[in-house]
């Protein structure tokens, strides 16, 4: 079943919070850096954009 614009729409948004997630922790990423500590960065960029979220789920416009 193809999908519907909105969906479409939710789905660039969640690669565009994974691919800020993902250019947090490769700057936190060195030697000697924990690797928890990655991971936070990680996740603390995620919840950031998450923030560009309205109610019920879906992206806000222009997100």
């Amino acid at each position: 079943m193809p999908l519907g614009e909105e969906e479409i729409a939710v789905l660039r948004h969640s690669a565009r919070i994974g691919d800020a997630m993902v250019r947090a922790m490769v700057a936190t990423a060195a030697p000697g850096v924990p690797e928890s500590h990655v991971h936070a960065a990680g996740m603390a960029e995620g919840y950031r954009c998450e923030k560009g979220l309205r109610r019920g789920g879906r992206p806000a416009k222009g997100a």
